[in-house]
């Protein structure tokens, strides 16, 4: 049994309750009398990351992400799939698996990104519906090559096809497009953006039915200029080491309230949002939901205090609760995967604590 003052993501209001867990979900949520000076958050979403830029295998990343509050990411691993293909989806999907935090992914869709690169793979139209059909692939991945899809471009449409065929979103990536253009690339599937540069961009991407994410992370930061147009997600994009020390979706949440962001609005950014478009069983307080949880100390600071994952203690005051179990072995005989796996676990032991 779980006390505090909960956020109710659907309604906004903040009471004190408490919380009952069965099997890792919410069995029960029941309101009471109590005075409590935490606040208890749905797991943060990262709803869009590419975990290569941390330079960390997955496993490793989560040793660092979790006592920041984040419970759940969506990530786009085209980065290793431009080097290994199919092969590095899988690596980074097995990695995941040792750790309890809930890595989902998208399929990419653009790998080579363009026909002008050299690349170490191509993923076709048929590996993207392999990929799809795999438990933890929620979406095919940013389409890149907007280009493609309003010229109608053949391996293009079969590919967000695919992911239509099994009901499943189709991440955008579409800086400036507008108009003629844009409609049709919205219409052909695409659901999502996160490379809006302007309120009047966000505007019109909004009013066709987009949902547009915030990016607050180490390479790209549009938070401050869109904060006022209103967006759907909160997310990174891409995180380097060094940043991922200091802060993640934790101090997302303080930058957007500082420019402006109503606390609630910014915490459903990065909860019940993402969850719903995605269909993820995480991201709010409620019973059925999968028991993630933050304890922060305010809706201002966002200090994570402690981080529960299927009801269990994962995080407590900056520390990591669970010993690496170690993460999945490279494919025999792909040094690239190797090195990069290697790469993770040196990372890894400077991100995490001591117990």
């Amino acid at each position: 049994m779980i006390r505090g003052n909960i956020l109710n993501v659907f309604t906004g209001d903040i009471y004190p309750a408490e919380i009952e867990v069965a099997g890792g979900r919410v069995s029960c949520v029941r309101s009471i009398s109590g005075n409590f000076s935490d606040i208890i958050l749905p797991g943060f979403i990262d709803a869009h990351l590419h975990i290569e830029s941390s330079m960390l295998t997955p496993s490793s990343f989560a040793a660092a992400a979790i006592p920041h509050g984040t419970v759940s990411t969506i990530s786009d691993p085209h980065e290793i799939a431009n080097v290994m293909g199919v092969d590095g989806v899988r690596f980074m999907i097995d990695d995941a698996a040792a750790t309890p935090m809930k890595f989902y992914f998208t399929a990419p869709s653009c790998v080579p990104a363009t026909p002008f690169e050299t690349a170490g793979a191509e993923i076709t139209a048929r590996e993207i519906e392999e990929l799809l059909r795999m438990d933890s692939v929620v979406a095919l991945g940013e389409m890149m090559n907007f280009p493609g899809v309003i010229a109608g471009d053949d391996g293009v449409m079969a590919k967000i096809e695919a992911a239509r065929n099994l009901n499943m979103p189709v991440d955008g990536h579409a800086p400036l497009l507008s108009g003629d253009e844009l409609c049709t690339y919205i219409g052909a599937g695409i659901s999502t953006d996160h490379e809006c540069v302007s309120p009047e961009e966000v505007l019109e991407k909004r009013r066709l039915g987009m949902k547009i994410m915030a990016r607050e992370g180490s390479s790209a930061r549009n938070l401050r200029d869109l904060a006022a147009a209103g967006c759907d997600f909160l997310v990174s994009d891409d995180i380097h080491p060094a940043d991922l020390l200091e802060g993640y979706m934790d101090r997302i949440l303080r930058r957007a309230v500082d420019y402006g962001i109503d606390p609630v609005s910014a915490v459903q950014m990065v909860t019940i949002n993402p969850a719903e478009h995605y269909g993820l069983s995480t991201g709010a307080i409620a019973p059925g939901w999968d028991a993630d949880f933050v304890v922060v100390d305010s809706l201002r600071d966002f200090n994570v205090k402690r981080v529960y994952i299927d009801g269990r203690p994962v995080a407590e005051e900056g520390r990591y609760l669970i010993r690496r179990r170690g993460g999945t072995r490279a494919p025999p005989g792909n040094l690239k995967c190797l090195i990069f796996q290697l790469r993770g676990w040196m990372s890894g032991l400077r991100v995490m604590r001591p117990l």
